[in-house]
């Protein structure tokens, strides 16, 4: 800083603290000559060496560093060169600048199961929409999940709830058959749950299947859509029967006319298999 002064050397030394890692190949010089004569890296030290500095233009040594993951969320890091003339009046400047590590983005996997994917009509199903952070040391500001459920279906009064650790979901509700849930901040890559029971109601149509997809969203990257399918079959039939003769009061050697009646008594029922026995009894041919 001194006009028509003279540096018969300058010694720069970085030692990279913890939490930093030096990036390959990045140590560079700037500046007018002279050029350093000594510039390198070793062991996470920072050296540079220049000789007869005359004039009072800016020289700069530049090189980059990578945060680490041990590196602390929220512990500043303060890294520290030592910049030395090598003149006992002069003592040696050390320049610091600090640093503060920060979550990575976050990023949301979900997917949805359900407990019984072949349901009896009027039967009550159970759906899981599952999700977690994938990025470790990742942070997701917000997640939002949306479930519309199919006009096939009818939510189970009270059945909603959240499994999994804190932070709990702000809110689980429904809407006019929509499940809604919102949680806070995450920073783990625990697996969270919402879970729900629904009813397959009775106009569903048989073997045709009913799509239930969930949107899961937190705000910054595409939303994932988990979807499952359930395919309704008949309910359980059940059977009734009499039987019934054309006269009660038979002569001799007359002929009478039985009939065994029967029907599935359940709407939407389905019976696998009807047998008929009847073992015609003494006195009849």
């Amino acid at each position: 800083t001194v006009e028509n002064g003279k540096l018969a050397e300058v010694k720069i030394e970085d030692q990279l603290p913890t939490g930093l890692e030096y990036v390959k190949d990045s140590l560079k010089a700037e500046g007018n000559e002279p050029n350093p004569v000594e510039l390198k890296e070793e062991a996470g030290k920072i050296t540079a060496k220049y000789e007869n500095i005359t004039d009072t233009a800016e020289r700069s040594i530049s090189f980059k560093v990578k945060v680490t993951e041990a590196a602390k969320i929220g512990k500043t890091i303060v890294n520290k060169a030592i910049v030395d003339d090598n003149n006992p009046k002069n003592p040696p400047q050390k320049p610091e600048a600090i640093i503060t590590p920060e979550y990575k983005d976050g990023k949301l996997k979900a997917e949805k199961t359900v407990n019984n994917e072949a349901p009896k009509l009027g039967e009550e199903v159970e759906y899981r929409i599952t999700f977690r952070n994938v990025v470790e040391h990742g942070k997701v500001e917000k997640v939002k999940i949306k479930d519309e459920l199919p006009s096939s279906l009818e939510f189970v009064e009270g059945s909603e709830r959240a499994e999994g650790e804190n932070p709990k979901p702000l809110h689980v509700k429904v809407k006019n058959g929509i499940v809604l849930a919102e949680y806070p901040e995450i920073v783990d890559t625990k697996e969270r749950s919402i879970v729900f029971k629904v009813k397959v109601k009775e106009k569903a149509k048989i073997g045709e299947e009913i799509v239930n997809k969930a949107v899961v969203e937190d705000t910054i990257h595409p939303p994932e859509q988990p979807n499952i399918a359930i395919q309704p079959q008949y309910k359980d039939g059940a059977l009734q029967a009499e039987k019934t003769v054309s006269n009660h009061e038979p002569k001799l050697g007359e002929e009478v006319e039985y009939r065994i009646s029967f029907e599935n008594t359940i709407e939407n029922g389905k019976l696998t298999e009807v047998k008929v026995e009847d073992e015609i009894p003494a006195g009849l041919e």
